[in-house]
């Protein structure tokens, strides 16, 4: 099927000639317009803005308004790729504002040929998935600023990135900030859609991977440590998200992913050129490329974390694994301090694979015989554990599992009670051979033995 059939881009077209942009007063919603334009024009059929188009011309709707609908659905898109608004932006490869004056400029016949010349090579424009699902970055590495609070964090996860280091400009995703210039063709600059599409290959693509790879390169040390948590930043999408989000274990996979993320970022100078052609590719062919993204991800991921990048996704997928048979444990969901023990077990990277840590939690949760020393235990537990049902690592917490990094607040007054029942033998909770030990460092990675 192509990206970009005839019919739609006749709609697009009808819906343009209706469109005066000049007319528009505010140079907000002019921005916003064009915005939009960019992702209808360039995003594949299947994206449904034509829909959007089609239902909004048969209702007799303003362009204006057309637009406007799908510049909503654009930014709701966009938005979907974060498993945390505010700290993870999706980063457009090829910029919406690149080529979109110069395309317009174009007549019918050469807008065809160009759109012709994408769908040949190999491409992605717009809101594509291939422009996006890899390029999922932090805002550090994206703009270089830490989230922003003012604008609301109802995780609280937004405050553990405040006061962090951020890269040198030109090492992050928008390095001319994000109206750039240097990635826009100007009206007019061509006149035929092979020569636009040729300054696009040529000139545009390779420079716009130049500054993703940039950026993925600050980012790639932050995504293994993540994925150590069961937070998969290196392949993202829309249906994963809410699939972690809608699950117990999904969830404290986004939580403590991200705060181990904000523990251990750490900027570097080093540039993605350097990088390739220190694992012998050279950056003036590999940026050329349509697979691009990709490839650069694979090729750098080893030489800045030791992994490979399909060994970083198993790893965060081996985690899920783990955590969900402890987390759907029915003895440990018996009580409320149990419901926090339970998600703050930490199953990945500390010398037990799934079977091992299934046997061990079960075995642990199994001993009811010895309640006071539980008790004590909870009561650890309770006094560094975060509010909303989130916890994070617990260190020694059953055989077979090493130190991880305790961190939080407790929600005291509902954890005193349960841990009085607890005592009372009221309520059933698991027994651990060892009081935690509290040990604040820098996340412990994995080996690839243990998986």
């Amino acid at each position: 099927m192509a990206q970009f059939g005839k019919e739609g881009r006749d709609l697009i077209r009808r819906l343009y000639e209706g469109l005066d942009i000049d007319a528009i007063k505010s140079n907000n919603t002019k921005k916003q317009i064009r915005r939009a334009l960019g992702a209808l024009i360039f995003s594949s059929d299947n994206a449904g803005y034509l829909d959007i188009v089609e239902n909004g011309l048969t209702e007799g709707l303003d362009p204006v308004k057309i637009l406007g609908r799908i510049r909503t659905a654009s930014e709701r898109l966009i938005e979907s790729y974060s498993p945390v608004k505010g700290v993870y932006e999706a980063h457009h490869g090829n910029p919406l504002s690149a080529l979109r004056e110069a395309y317009l400029a174009l007549s019918p016949e050469e807008q065809d040929r160009f759109m012709d010349r994408i769908e040949a090579s190999g491409w992605k424009l717009g809101d594509d998935p291939e422009q996006l699902t890899n390029t999922v970055f932090t805002r550090m590495s994206h703009q270089r600023k830490v989230p922003e609070i003012k604008k609301g964090d109802p995780s609280g996860l937004k405050s553990g990135f405040q006061g962090l280091e951020v890269p040198r400009q030109d090492l992050v995703g928008h390095p001319r900030g994000t109206r750039d210039t240097f990635l826009t063709v100007k009206p007019g600059e061509f006149s035929t859609g092979d020569a636009l599409a040729d300054h696009f290959e040529q000139v545009l693509a390779p420079r716009a991977m130049e500054d993703l790879g940039n950026a993925m390169v600050q980012d790639t040390p932050s995504r293994l440590v993540a994925a150590q948590q069961g937070l998969d930043l290196t392949e993202v999408t829309p249906e994963n998200n809410r699939a972690l989000a809608a699950s117990e274990q999904g969830a404290l996979a986004i939580r403590r992913g991200t705060e181990a993320v904000a523990e251990n970022y750490q900027p570097t100078d080093r540039g993605v050129r350097e990088i390739l052609q220190s694992a012998g590719q050279d950056p003036d062919v590999l940026l050329t490329r349509p697979t691009a993204i990709k490839d650069i991800g694979k090729i750098i991921t080893p030489s800045l974390t030791g992994f490979k990048l399909e060994d970083i996704q198993r790893i965060a997928q081996r985690t899920l694994q783990v955590v969900e048979p402890v987390v759907n444990n029915p003895i440990v969901g018996q009580t409320t301090p149990g419901k926090l023990l339970r998600g703050g077990v930490v199953l990945m990277g500390v010398g037990a694979d799934a079977a091992q840590a299934k046997s061990g939690f079960t075995e642990a949760t199994t001993q009811t015989n010895n309640l006071r020393k539980t008790a004590g235990q909870l009561e650890v537990l309770g006094a560094t554990m975060g509010l909303g049902g989130f916890v994070n690592p617990l260190t020694s917490i059953i055989p077979g599992l090493a130190a991880q990094h305790l961190r939080g607040r407790a929600q005291r007054q509902e954890e005193a009670e349960m841990e009085v029942q607890a005592i009372e033998g009221t309520r059933p909770a698991p027994v651990l051979e060892e009081t935690p030990e509290i040990v604040k460092t820098k996340q412990n990675l994995p080996t690839l033995n243990q998986f």
